[in-house]
């Protein structure tokens, strides 16, 4: 089963990133590796306070440019996602994983 990075640049009340988080939980549960991005207006998503359950198992990254644009700082972010930067991310979709899926 291939690897899936799943790219969200919505806020979380956005029915696009409910959905997103829903897909996310039925790759997760068919047994992929998953990870989810959370860029832009999605990036509070990544912190502890505000974020969603995200499905176990999923690898979670968040851009550091978009938290310091909302105020947010790296120590705010959930313990286990990663705080990336542009280089990271374009790591992330070219090597780490098969397939990239935005949802914006």
């Amino acid at each position: 089963m291939p690897s899936t990075l799943i790219l969200i640049g919505s806020s979380a009340r956005t029915g696009a990133t409910q959905d997103a988080m829903a897909l996310a939980g039925h790759l997760r549960a068919q047994g992929q590796d998953l990870g989810i991005c959370f860029l832009q207006d999605a990036a509070p998503m990544a912190c502890r306070e505000i974020g969603p359950r995200q499905p176990v198992g999923a690898a979670l990254y968040v851009l550091g440019e978009d938290l310091g644009l909302r105020g947010l700082r790296e120590s705010d972010v959930t313990p286990g996602a990663k705080v990336v930067d542009h280089a990271e991310l374009v790591d992330l979709m070219l090597s780490r994983y098969e397939r990239v899926l935005g949802i914006f």
